[in-house]
């Protein structure tokens, strides 16, 4: 009945992603899916940078020089260790730093707090957006260090936690002795079941989550809508065939985003067929003229002018982001390989009238998947093609929302680290 998987926001190694200079597009249209819901999946991603920012602020209070990024990141490391120590390191997608953890078993909060200890990506970084966008912080923009539970925040991590008494004394008290030094068993069978990414939240707290999705800011009729569609099972792959929970503009702005993104994705499906046929011919550049072009190069040219120009032809329609714009027309153009090098950067360059290695490229890189398989989003999904990745999480929490997500987590693909 749910369908898809959430991957992660970029490709293996930061210094691998190809953003194509596209970041803020991307956010457009993810935010006019999905407003404020970021990379969120499951409740207590949520709650877990809440209870970061609580006890930073509390250590900074007794003298203690920390930053909201440490503790919360030390906290996330500590949940995710004390779920692979219950589940004898078997994998969940819930769970991060599986290879990075082991043999860690109480760790201080000293060997915690350093970047090497835990993953270079936290579940922390999905969450900076929800955290301000569903109203559970105040701060200076999108800035996590500058964060600062509000009334709602406190409201809701209180209710997460207000039963668990590690040590016969509160979790946040319990970190912060851990925090300041004076508690060095930090884990204990209390503090593993309030803040495990795998144990479920008290029902009022989810209740005050789920009011926050649907009900807070003007934005939230989107987040609404959303939720109700991907929980009806109402799900077609055909955009023509708009769900009754989704209004007209709203699936309106979902079917442009699509465009933009399948045109995207063809881009990047482009580039790495150049890639491939660059490492076999042992790294020489790759010529632009387009006689020598191979069959398959020239049809995905081709492929991605033909859906650059599917979202072009939506017109002047005030849907259309500018940085989408600018690039679907360089996509158009005869020399599409010339701009698209030139945005890669690190993967591939653009020199001298050919296309070469970056920094990045990989020289054992294979054969992306065909056309034809690139097409679409996975045919076991059920949605349009190219639709947001936001609403292909929207199932996963409101699973966890109804307290069904352990029953359906064997469907779900975990991300890589």
């Amino acid at each position: 009945m749910y369908w898809g998987f959430l991957g992660p926001e970029g490709l293996q190694g930061e210094r691998r992603v190809r953003t194509l200079g596209l970041g803020a597009a991307v956010r457009h249209f993810n935010q006019i899916a999905v407003p404020g819901m970021g990379g969120v999946w499951f409740c207590k991603q949520l709650m877990l940078p809440l209870l970061g920012i609580h006890v930073a602020g509390n250590a900074r209070a007794t003298g203690i020089a920390v930053s909201n990024i440490e503790v919360a990141n030390a906290i996330e490391a500590v949940a995710c260790l004390s779920a692979y120590q219950d589940l004898n390191w078997n994998r969940d997608p819930r769970l991060k730093g599986g290879q990075k953890l082991r043999g860690a078993s109480q760790p201080s909060f000293s060997q915690a707090r350093k970047r090497s200890f835990y993953v270079s990506q936290p579940m922390r970084m999905s969450t900076v957006e929800p955290l301000l966008a569903l109203g559970f912080v105040d701060g200076e923009g999108e800035r996590f260090n500058a964060m600062r539970l509000n009334d709602k925040g406190i409201r809701f991590l209180n209710s997460a936690l207000d039963k668990f008494t590690p040590r016969n004394r509160s979790v946040p008290a319990h970190l912060l002795a851990w925090v300041r030094g004076s508690e060095h068993a930090v884990t204990t069978y209390q503090l593993t079941q309030a803040i495990s990414p795998l144990t479920r939240m008290p029902a009022y707290s989810v209740a005050i989550l789920r009011e926050q999705i649907e009900a807070f800011a003007p934005d939230s009729s989107r987040r609404r809508a959303a939720l109700q569609w991907v929980s009806s099972g109402n799900v077609s792959p055909d955009w023509d065939a708009r769900p009754a929970e989704i209004d007209e503009g709203h699936w309106h702005d979902l079917r442009i985003g699509a465009r933009f993104f399948v045109a995207r994705d063809a881009a990047i499906d482009l580039l790495d067929a150049v890639e491939q046929e660059i490492a076999s011919a042992g790294g020489k550049g790759f010529a632009l003229d387009s006689t020598q072009r191979s069959a398959r190069v020239a049809e995905l040219t081709e492929r991605l002018r033909s859906k650059a120009q599917e979202f072009l032809r939506v017109g002047d329609d005030r849907s259309l982001f500018g940085d989408a714009r600018i690039f679907c027309r360089e996509c158009v153009t005869e020399d599409a390989l010339v701009p698209l090098a030139k945005r890669d950067g690190r993967i591939l360059r653009y020199r001298q009238g050919a296309i070469v290695p970056g920094a990045a490229f990989n020289h054992s890189a294979r054969s992306p998947e065909t056309p034809a398989q690139a097409e679409a989003a996975p045919p076991e999904t059920g949605w349009p093609p190219g639709i947001s990745r936001r609403i292909d999480s929207l199932p996963w929490m409101s699973l966890d929302l109804r307290g069904e997500l352990d029953k359906h987590i064997g469907g779900k693909s975990d991300e890589e680290e």
